[in-house]
């Protein structure tokens, strides 16, 4: 049970925001699936502004349950990507966004696996 009203708010907001895009794009999933693979921050930071409370992992964890392949900026995955040199802290920044996202994709062309393996095999490799 939703006790909080901004959470109540959201809900409905988003009804609204899917809506539109369903009627704009044919489908809301089809907006998902339709964004270039080679940007999954670009689709984190749209569903940000323009949903209601999808920021931070919200939004993700969101596009995961939909089955959209894609990443998580966990507290582990952040870790493992300052080890290996690609940011020096939490991605906020375009720039710091920027090269976390091309540190994904050159994985991806390199073994082949889906951006949401790198993300586990990321978050599993530190401590």
């Amino acid at each position: 049970m939703i006790r909080s009203a901004p959470k109540i708010r959201a809900i409905s907001n988003n009804a609204i925001f899917i809506r539109q895009v369903a009627a704009e794009q044919g489908s809301f999933g089809k907006r998902i699936t339709d964004w270039p693979d080679d940007d999954f921050f670009g689709l984190l930071d749209w569903l940000q502004k323009e949903g209601a409370r999808l920021g931070g992992k919200t939004g993700a964890y969101a596009l995961r349950m939909m089955g959209r392949d894609g990443f998580m900026v966990s507290k582990d995955v952040v870790a493992r990507l300052v080890v290996e040199g690609i940011i020096d802290k939490a991605p906020t920044s375009k720039t710091a966004k920027k090269a976390v996202q091309k540190a994904f994709n050159q994985w991806r062309e390199e073994n082949g696996r889906s951006l949401t393996e790198i993300s586990r095999v990321l978050a599993r490799s530190i401590g």
